[in-house]
């Protein structure tokens, strides 16, 4: 276990690193929401896109790999949906809830995979990115414009905030050139290439930027039992489908990392926009982000 933690050690090294610059007013508030919004737009989505392409799928593991993570993710979307009466929550509250059991942060999830087992990781889990990246914000869309307002969101402004996401509209678009045996020109994937290569280390030094400790002291069992269903439900549930599935090895660690990732700041950004607790999702990415700290190498410890 600890040779697991020392190889997972530079992903979390630069979270805190992120977290010391942000401190020392280096760049402003502005200045990290720059850099949050050129990856999100732009560095990630090439990422997602040149990995997909590029992906090898001929062995037949991604598929078993994608069917895993789904698995996992809807099998805790459901509990979460069914056990909504039973919480004392608001409606902005619960997709605070539903946001941190279910979506996953990918830049830590594909810095993992990358750390561990290579570039043959990243591919695996950019595999899994593929399928986890439209479903969890198909899912998050539906479930905040149906309990964070007085009222549902009109299915038009459901539909233009999936349709306009960058992250969807990479992962779709790569998988349908994959499933058509089509390839973009050198150039072009040489160019995305560059690009990818800055997301995961700017993406985790944006993670850690954003964390704020303050507001994680006053959390409460809400929180950490949410945290509890992220960080080790959701990888557990992988790990069972892999085995019903007969997959192993390089392509179950990737579908436990991802699933064992913490909660993507986005899910902050998306609460604030569409009416959820942001106070709360904001809570969520920070006890997330430090407890897989510890949960993340449980998790390995399982599947190796």
């Amino acid at each position: 276990m600890l040779d697991i933690a020392l190889r997972l050690l530079p992903v979390f090294a630069l979270i805190a690193l992120g977290a010391g610059v942000a401190r020392t007013k280096l760049l402003s508030a502005e200045g990290w929401q720059g850099l949050e919004r050129i990856n999100y737009w732009v560095l990630f989505p090439a990422l997602l896109f040149a990995s997909i392409v590029s992906a090898d799928i001929s062995r037949g593991d991604a598929g078993r790999l994608a069917l895993a993570v789904i698995a996992a993710d809807v099998v805790i979307a459901l509990a979460v949906l069914g056990a909504r009466p039973f919480l004392r929550l608001s409606g902005p509250a619960f997709t605070s809830v539903f946001q941190g059991s279910v979506r996953w942060n990918g830049y830590v999830g594909l810095g993992l995979a990358g750390s561990l087992l290579g570039d043959a990781g990243l591919g695996l889990a950019a595999v899994a990115a593929a399928v986890l990246v439209p479903l969890n914000n198909l899912m998050s869309v539906y479930v905040l414009s149906r309990f964070a307002g007085a009222r549902p969101a009109s299915i038009g402004q459901t539909l233009r905030s999936i349709a306009f996401n960058p992250l969807i509209l990479a992962t779709v678009s790569g998988g349908l050139m994959l499933a058509a045996g089509l390839q973009p020109p050198r150039a072009v994937l040489e160019t995305l290439d560059l690009l990818g290569r800055a997301t995961i280390a700017l993406g985790l030094l944006c993670v850690g930027a954003a964390m704020d400790l303050g507001p994680l002291r006053r959390a409460g069992v809400t929180v950490l039992s949410t945290a509890a269903v992220k960080l080790l439900v959701a990888p557990a549930l992988a790990f069972g489908a892999c085995l019903a599935l007969g997959l192993t090895g390089a392509p179950m660690v990737a579908a436990v990392l991802c699933m064992a990732a913490p909660l993507a700041p986005s899910s902050y950004i998306l609460a604030r926009q569409l009416g959820g607790d942001a106070t709360l999702a904001a809570n969520l990415v920070t006890a997330t982000t430090l407890l897989s700290l510890v949960t993340v190498p449980l998790a390995l410890a399982l599947v190796r």
